[in-house]
């Protein structure tokens, strides 16, 4: 069985360093974690889930899972969304996101 691919986005005002129990914990289970890091205030959404795609198209891998904490979730979701025909695969990217405003809540408004 290949080994499967987990990209981590972290969250708003976060570094990635907050993940780092999780990333040893998928790895010591075989997967092969990837911590994607970016401004979460210097940034878009859009701008974010472009890097997101890119960071991920760069990474040698057969299938990408996805894991988004807060702003991470959205941030991962605004990728496939945007990107969900050049995300086919086998089957396509799946993602988890975690405590993730995605109707909106106190700091994230939809626009």
């Amino acid at each position: 069985m290949p080994v499967a691919d987990v990209v981590l986005v972290h969250g708003l005002w976060m570094t990635g360093a907050e993940l780092y129990l999780l990333h040893r914990r998928l790895a010591r289970e075989g997967f092969r974690v990837h911590r994607f890091r970016y401004s979460t205030v210097r940034a878009s959404v859009a701008e974010n889930a472009l890097r997101l795609y890119e960071f991920a198209a760069g990474l040698d891998a057969t299938r990408l899972h996805f894991v988004g904490y807060s702003l991470g979730g959205i941030v991962t979701l605004r990728m496939l969304a945007g990107h969900h025909e050049k995300c086919s695969g086998e089957p396509s990217m799946p993602a988890c996101s975690t405590i993730t405003p995605c109707i909106g809540g106190m700091r994230v408004k939809p626009r």
